[in-house]
């Protein structure tokens, strides 16, 4: 690896020696190397959690009065495209929401349930809507059967 950073593009030379058996990469070729870290003491949340205004994320925190806060967090940059790895707004022991965002406004307060919780109402919302399928099991859980 050359020692000198190129300051219009923050880039760096260098050579890398591995196997290549299927030739997916050919001579000349550019590409972006991503290092693998192990950071166990990180706080990492779900993507579908955060929302992203002009290029900030945010989640809705929440707090011991069970009102949620928008909260601005900054992430590290690299991520798996399902979770994100916080560098800071968030401490651990913090609540976030993680569903149902979309619904939600600065400072509402909510009844917040687990996620096994919300798992069976989906689980039940599936099996009544199961049940409506026809017109006489329609009327059946209508009436109360």
């Amino acid at each position: 690896m050359s020692g000198v950073i190129d300051p219009t593009t923050g880039s760096v030379s260098l050579i890398a020696h591995f196997t290549n058996p299927e030739k997916l990469l050919k001579s000349g070729g550019a590409g972006q190397i991503v290092i693998p870290t192990d950071d166990s003491h990180a706080i990492k949340v779900p993507q579908e959690a955060c929302s992203e205004v002009q290029d900030k994320i945010f989640v809705y925190k929440l707090g011991a009065d069970n009102k949620v806060k928008y909260t601005e967090i900054t992430v590290n940059p690299q991520n798996d495209g399902k979770t994100y790895i916080v560098t800071s707004g968030l401490s651990v022991g913090d609540r976030i929401v993680t569903k149902g965002i979309a619904k939600l406004s600065d400072g509402m307060k909510i009844k917040p349930i687990t996620e096994a919780q919300y798992e069976k109402k989906i689980d039940d919302a599936a099996k009544l809507a199961a049940k409506q399928s026809t017109a006489k099991g329609f009327v059946g859980v209508m009436k109360g059967k």
